[in-house]
C-alpha cells in the first residue's frame, strides 16, 4: 500500500505489520539518512478521514519523531528527516507508518481548509515554512560571517553594518521567492 524512498536506496514497499494500523521498516545506516519520501501506491487509497504518518526513530528505539503524514487527496511526501540526535554511525532506523483519524480535533470547516493548505503546500518538491527559511539565511550568513573572519581581519561596525544589510535583503528575497537562490545559481 505505500512505499519509502531513502534517496540512493532501493524502494521500500514491503513493512512488518505491528498491528492492523501500523507498519515497521528497519533501515540500516540511520547516519546517512537526511530525507525520506512517503507514498500511496498506485491504487492505493486510505479510508475516508484516515492518513497515514510517517514517524522515526534511532537506538534504542523507544523515541519517536513526526516526520509528515499523506492522505488520498496528497499522496506523497518529501521531507527532511529532523532527528533529535545525530544517529550513531552503522545504526538501524526504524521508520513507521501509522493510519490515524485525519485532523479529528478539528472542526468540519477548518478541516477543508487545513487540507486544502496541505494540498498547495505539497505542489511543491519541498516545502519551508517562514522560520525555517529564516534560519537557513542565519545560518548562510553566520557562515559568511565566519568565513570573512577567518583570515584574521575583524569585520568592523562597516562589515556588521553591511551584512546585516544583506541579510536583510536576502530575507525579503526568501519571503517573496522561496526558490529564488535557484536562480541565482543558474545565473552563474
Amino acid at each position: 500500500m505505500f512505499g519509502l524512498v531513502i534517496p540512493g536506496r532501493a524502494v521500500i514497499t514491503e513493512f512488518s505489520p505491528l498491528d492492523p494500523s501500523k507498519l515497521l521498516a528497519v533501515v540500516p545506516d540511520a547516519d546517512a539518512v537526511f530525507e525520506v519520501c512517503m507514498f500511496l501506491l498506485p491504487g492505493a487509497v486510505l479510508p475516508p478521514g484516515t492518513m497515514a504518518t510517517l514517524y522515526a526513530s534511532t537506538p534504542p528505539h523507544n523515541d519517536w519523531i513526526k516526520v509528515g503524514s499523506i492522505t488520498s487527496h496528497v499522496p506523497s511526501l518529501m521531507a527532511l528527516v529532523k532527528w533529535k540526535t545525530a544517529p550513531e554511525p552503522a545504526s538501524i532506523a526504524h521508520f513507521g507508518i501509522s493510519a490515524e483519524p485525519m485532523l479529528a480535533a478539528l472542526p468540519e470547516g477548518q478541516n477543508s481548509m487545513l487540507v486544502g493548505s496541505i494540498s498547495a503546500a505539497a505542489s511543491g518538491s519541498l516545502s519551508f515554512s517562514a522560520e525555517e527559511r529564516t534560519l537557513f539565511a542565519k545560518a548562510i550568513a553566520t557562515d559568511l560571517l565566519r568565513y570573512l573572519t577567518s583570515f584574521g581581519h575583524a569585520a568592523g561596525t562597516e562589515g556588521m553594518r553591511l551584512l546585516d544589510q544583506w541579510f536583510s535583503k536576502f530575507s525579503r528575497k526568501m519571503d517573496a521567492d522561496p526558490n529564488f537562490w535557484k536562480k541565482v545559481l543558474l545565473k552563474d
